[in-house]
């Protein structure tokens, strides 16, 4: 393996992004990029998740698995059949919302959501925001300039092989998730 190929991917991953190189990680697919968000937070009982209840599953069993730690799902129903709106998610957070987690776009409809506005609402609220990027990084503009977690694979619009994807974690979010598998690069 050359000797920079994984700082010059990591780099190109960020330069996609409009991020910085130590705020992406080379992981597996995008199911495990969230697992890693959803498992490396600290929950509290009563905290709850707005989520997209007809999204890719990926992006919902993370966030169902949290059961367990009594963390509870907001299930978004979109107001305008296949499109999420902005107003769609900030109609559901309350005193107890930690995260939005949201696919930049549907896998099924193509509706593309506003990444920007929703972002920089939940910040203004100090709610999270993780998108899962599978169906737009590489081939539309994905910013996270008010993203604070993004999973994307690799075998989409980035041509990448199978079950190889990144993680992008905002680097003020980075104190908050604790590495839930050790390793010389955790």
């Amino acid at each position: 393996m050359p000797p920079n190929l994984l700082r010059d991917t990591r780099q190109l991953a960020a330069g996609l992004l409009g991020a910085e190189l130590h705020e992406i990680a080379l992981v597996g697919p995008t199911s495990l990029g969230l697992s890693f968000i959803a498992r490396g937070l600290d929950w509290q009982p009563g905290d709850n998740i707005i989520v997209h209840g007809n999204d890719y599953p990926s992006n919902v069993y993370p966030w169902m698995a949290l059961a367990d730690k009594g963390v509870e799902l907001k299930l978004l129903e979109p107001s305008k059949p296949g499109r999420i709106e902005p107003e769609d998610v900030f109609a559901l957070i309350d005193s107890r919302t930690r995260m939005a987690a949201l696919a930049s776009c549907h896998y099924v409809s193509g509706y593309r959501i506003d990444i920007d506005a929703i972002g920089r609402e939940l910040r203004s609220r100090d709610v999270l925001f993780c998108v899962d990027g599978i169906q737009t990084m590489g081939v539309f503009p994905t910013p996270v300039e008010h993203v604070d977690f993004l999973a994307a694979d690799a075998h989409k619009w980035m041509l990448g092989p199978c079950a190889s994807g990144i993680l992008y974690v905002k680097r003020e979010a980075q104190e908050r998730l604790k590495p839930v598998v050790q390793g010389w690069q955790t």
